[in-house]
């Protein structure tokens, strides 16, 4: 590998030159043991320190005295004229200039300043008794690639696709963050651990395993000049036979919930069925094939109809599936590609057993997850057929990204499903790839999307129509809501699009004053903050479990008789545990008492299923306070069924009402943009924002939180009060939404 290194930076007038020499790095290449120069280039971070210039002038006058670095038109990189013209170096040069402050020559009366220790200290923040201009907080980082221009043909290609592409959105996609993995950063590592001590009591053989990734057992292959590689979670290795253990956050529930139906109406037949002698959920579908099973002689070809939702990569199940199963093409590859026979290898996915319910045993102040009523806190499945399946599938997609990288080639009418559209794992690339779908007016601003379409035929009429998903139609080049009209079918869809052509709202004064006719004052409008650990922290809790730190009410005891917020607390009343210790029991006393039904009333919440099940399960924790839970329970209203036209709803109050041919929602307006979260819906009311909190949405809610134990007192001040606010914007929130729902129907 050929590296580069500073030789010199001398000064010139207003500025610097810098040189780089080559590094010699030499390897052996023939049996002899003879060695010869490295190819390649590497990439590398250079940090320069500015010991030239007289002094630092916020008003530049004598660019010659500047202490800086900076670019004009003359600026270049250029290759040694003594034999490296030819390297490419120069066409591939990028370099990042982040400014994060200057500060002037200082010392202070005394003479003792230590300037050294000055600039170190530098922050954002101007400080002018020590002469510092903060200048980060206003300046981004800047890229400058001095040659871009003569960049080879592949290199303008990619640059005009993808680079050229993220500098207009402002983003990086190469950096990926995901707030709520944050939150459980550590639980995710103790869950692996866990998995590890867990295979470890089980199976017998060496096993490898490390928290650090790049400690864990790899296997690797080169084809077509792409390398492809992997790291496993947990690996055994004994008498020439290879467990391989993929370890996953998710728990067992969907994959518990796989069953075959072999005919209408008749019994479901599991996928899995665990083997009580080795704890392992064994593959039993080839168990069916040959069998007649209510009437029918089952094929292999009936069973691979019918595991379509495992072995589709983008479902629920798929996904995690896949991810095995391209583990075993790159370990088994590696064997063939060695010129070995690969060995018997057998792989299993370990998840969290959704029925495991921890008992609150601790060890060394930890909780302790021992085998409860014949649980345990894992499931571990035999997926080497379900992998098998696959292979031919992932050798496909190998050759297509080999092609496609060859020849650095976008391909267009690509979108779909996968793209996984506002889902937590949604693709990176969506906002590229759908740039010209994201408009205002766009086909995505229809509630619906993947049923509300049909194919248009001249001799068939609306009902007769075949469906379409919606990414048909945009990989046609049908982008907004006015060309995809000739294909919509749903009402919904026809008042949103009128909505936005208009400009206007619709509004169902009816069916809206007959729902809210029946909010009772006094209303409490309720709101909860939970924290769904991977693992169970507190006694009756399963993994994910929602458990309970924090509520907000607003009490508003007649119509606009409520303030946000007051010195004797009349109107607003709260929860916040102080720390990760179990407060569930406080809160729901307090929550007990501050509720007071004994005259009538409503607790409303939105999407109110949440707090139900809340509800519910605090009922099931704490019996002694089941009777006045449940009163609560019995009076929460939702308040989105108000606005989604809830059947259910309605049919509460009249069995006999249906939906059918009614729109599936009583208020709609062209910002609520396909979506009814109560941060769309805050705006249409009211000139209130949750930009201006510091949390602004739940699962920001869940990283504070989650960092509250390991802040200084300042900083937990100030994070506490931050979470307070936000969770009392979403009860107001709803308080203003129902006062603004009201004028509408005067």
């Amino acid at each position: 590998m050929k590296l580069f290194e500073k030789a010199s930076l001398t000064t010139t007038k207003g500025g610097y030159r810098l040189l780089a020499s080559r590094v010699g790095n030499y390897v052996t290449t023939s049996d002899d043991g003879a060695v010869s120069q490295g190819k390649g280039y590497v990439a590398f971070d250079l940090f320069v320190m500015n010991l030239s210039g007289d002094e630092y002038y916020p008003e530049i006058t004598d660019p010659s005295n500047e202490e800086a670095i900076y670019l004009d038109t003359e600026s270049s990189v250029t290759a040694d004229d003594a034999g490296n013209t030819a390297s490419g170096i120069e066409n591939s040069v990028r370099i990042a200039f982040a400014q994060i402050g200057r500060v002037q020559n200082y010392k202070n009366a005394t003479g003792s300043e230590d300037e050294a220790k000055l600039v170190q200290g530098i922050t954002c923040t101007d400080d002018s008794s020590k002469k510092i201009t903060g200048i980060c907080a206003s300046r981004n980082a800047t890229i400058w690639e001095p040659n871009d221009t003569k960049h080879v043909q592949n290199a303008i290609n990619w640059y005009n696709t993808s680079c050229r592409t993220r500098k207009e959105t402002g983003e990086d996609l190469t950096i990926v963050t995901n707030a709520q993995m944050e939150a459980y950063a550590q639980y995710f590592t103790e869950l692996e651990v866990f998995a590890a001590e867990y295979i470890k009591r089980n199976f017998e053989g060496n096993i490898v395993y490390s928290e650090n990734t790049k400690e864990q057992k790899k296997y690797s292959f080169t084809k077509n000049g792409h390398t492809y590689y992997c790291y496993l979670d947990i690996y055994i290795e004994e008498n020439n036979k290879i467990k391989v253990f993929e370890v996953k956050s998710t728990t067992s529930s969907k994959i518990d919930e796989l069953h075959f139906i072999f005919k209408k109406g008749s019994d479901s037949y599991p996928v899995f069925k665990k083997n009580n002698i080795t704890k392992i959920m064994e593959y039993i579908g080839n168990d069916y094939i040959n069998q007649t099973i209510d009437d029918k002689y089952i094929t292999e070809e009936m069973l691979l109809e019918k595991l379509k939702t495992p072995l589709n990569r983008y479902s629920d199940v798929g996904k995690y599936l896949y991810d095995v199963a391209v583990q075993r093409h790159i370990i088994e590859e590696s064997f063939k590609s060695l010129g070995e026979t690969v060995p018997k290898i057998e792989y299993y996915l370990v998840v969290l057993n959704h029925e495991y319910i921890y008992d609150g045993k601790t060890k060394n102040g930890k909780p302790f997850y021992d085998t409860v009523d014949g649980e345990d806190l894992f499931k571990i499945y035999d997926v080497n057929y379900l992998t098998n399946i696959y292979q031919e599938s992932i050798y496909c997609e190998r050759d297509l990204f080999d092609k496609r990288s060859e020849h650095l080639k976008i391909v267009n009418n690509c979108l779909g499903d996968h793209c996984k559209y506002k889902k937590t794992d949604q693709c990176k690339f969506f906002n590229i790839c759908h740039k010209p779908v994201l408009n205002d007016g766009s086909i995505l601003e229809f509630t619906g999307k993947h049923y509300c379409f049909k194919h248009l035929t001249s001799l068939n009429s609306k009902k007769e129509r075949k469906s379409i998903n919606m990414y048909d139609l945009i990989n046609d080049g049908i982008y907004t809501m006015k060309d995809s009209l000739p294909y919509v079918i749903g009402i919904d869809q026809l008042i949103e699009y009128e909505c936005y052509e208009k400009n206007s709202r619709y509004v169902d004064k009816d069916n809206l004053t007959f729902l809210i006719d029946k909010i009772k004052y006094p209303i409490y409008h309720l709101d909860f903050e939970s924290y769904n650990c991977p693992l169970p922290r507190f006694y009756g809790e399963k993994p994910y479990s929602q458990s309970l730190f924090q509520y907000s009410l607003h009490i508003e005891r007649n119509y606009g008789d409520c303030e946000i917020d007051n010195l004797n607390g009349s109107y607003h009343y709260e929860y916040l545990a102080p720390d990760h210790h179990d407060h569930r029991r406080d809160l729901a006393e307090k929550m007990i008492r501050d509720i007071d039904l004994s005259n009538g009333g409503t607790v409303l919440a939105y999407h109110a299923i949440f707090e139900k099940t809340r509800i519910l399960e605090l009922m099931n924790l704490y019996p002694d306070l089941k009777n006045k839970l449940e009163v609560i329970y019995n009076a929460v209203f939702d308040l989105e069924d108000v606005i989604h036209a809830s059947e259910k709803l309605y049919q509460r109050y009249d069995p006999n009402y249906s939906i059918k041919g009614k729109p599936k929602f009583n208020f709609y307006d062209k910002n609520l943009h396909a979506s009814f979260s109560i941060k769309k819906l805050l705006p249409i009311f009211t000139n209130l924002t949750y930009k201006d909190l510091e949390v602004q949405n739940g699962t920001e809610a869940i990283l504070v939180y989650g960092m509250l134990p390991n802040l200084t007192e300042d900083e937990y001040q100030n994070k506490y009060l931050a979470l307070r606010k936000y969770c009392r914007q979403d009860t107001w929130s709803m308080v203003k939404i129902l006062q603004g729902l009201k004028e509408m129907i005067k």
